[in-house]
């Protein structure tokens, strides 16, 4: 199995964790998206969207003929994974807690993803001294906001989104919450069991995946 990768990227890293929390053995390829190599005409071949990540593994077809199996988009290779490799499961049985468990994480993937996509931007690819510290306090404030959502969740002392069980929905929110907290949102002080539960995704092993 290789994972083609871009380590700074949060959507290649919500892999590398479903990766980590499955035990499953894999190879990193980076693809330097700041030199451009998602365009390379190589990679093009396997993932025509020119992004990260995207997964080949070796499985089976049906009738048992061997087949190289490329798989793009986290969302997509995390339910791809979640089907080829179901232990430990990370979607819960019942049809409606699934349902719940994909709707976060297309709420990370749309919604939280913006104002983390602005800090990541201003702290990581902008010099100190072009840094426009309006725009980071608006990303800051703009994910407390967003976040405010994950604590109502949690009002009622779960220890994960779902409940008892971590989850693809905690999988999802943790690349985002990482540089939330990384560039200075204040969630210790505003959201305490937002970060009550953060400490608990950063004792998981699958964190520094």
């Amino acid at each position: 199995m290789i994972l083609f990768d871009y380590p700074a990227s949060p959507n290649s890293r919500k892999v590398r964790i479903v990766l980590t929390e499955k035990n499953l053995n894999y190879e990193r390829r980076i693809i330097d998206i700041a030199k451009g190599e998602q365009r390379s005409e190589e990679y093009l071949a396997l993932n025509p969207e020119g992004k990260v990540p995207a997964l080949l593994d070796h499985r089976p077809s049906p009738d048992g003929q061997p087949r190289q199996v490329i798989v793009y988009d986290s969302t997509i290779i995390n339910e791809y994974l979640e089907d080829a490799y179901p232990d430990p499961p990370l979607f819960p049985r019942d049809p409606a807690s699934r349902a719940m468990a994909r709707a976060l994480e297309d709420w990370a993937d749309n919604n939280l993803v913006e104002p983390i996509g602005v800090l990541f931007a201003q702290n990581v690819f902008t010099s100190e001294r072009r840094r426009n510290s309006a725009k980071i306090k608006e990303a800051r404030l703009r994910a407390i906001e967003l976040l405010r959502r994950l604590a109502l969740l949690l009002d009622d002392g779960r220890p994960y989104l779902l409940g008892d069980d971590y989850s693809i929905a905690d999988a999802a929110m943790t690349p985002s919450l990482a540089y939330a907290t990384q560039f200075g949102a204040p969630i210790s002080e505003l959201l305490p069991k937002v970060a009550q539960w953060y400490t608990r995704l950063k004792n998981r092993p699958s964190f520094n995946a």
